[in-house]
């Protein structure tokens, strides 16, 4: 059996749509894309709020972590 770090942790992350919900209720303004540069098949939301950003992306392939 497997298990991973971040399920061990007392750290939660929400799926994608949760989030989205979230941080529209907080009266954040949600942006979604499918890419950043060179990178496709990704979801990256990025959240705005006055001089508040949340940037988060979703679906990350481990060869692409250090370039994002």
């Amino acid at each position: 059996m497997e298990a991973c770090s971040a399920c061990l942790s007392k750290t939660y992350i929400p799926n994608e749509k949760k989030l989205t919900e979230y941080m529209e209720k907080a009266g954040y303004t949600v942006e979604k894309s499918t890419s950043i540069g060179d990178i496709d098949d990704i979801l990256r939301i990025i959240a705005t709020k006055d001089d508040s950003i949340l940037d988060v992306c979703y679906k990350v392939k481990e060869e692409d972590f250090n370039t994002i």
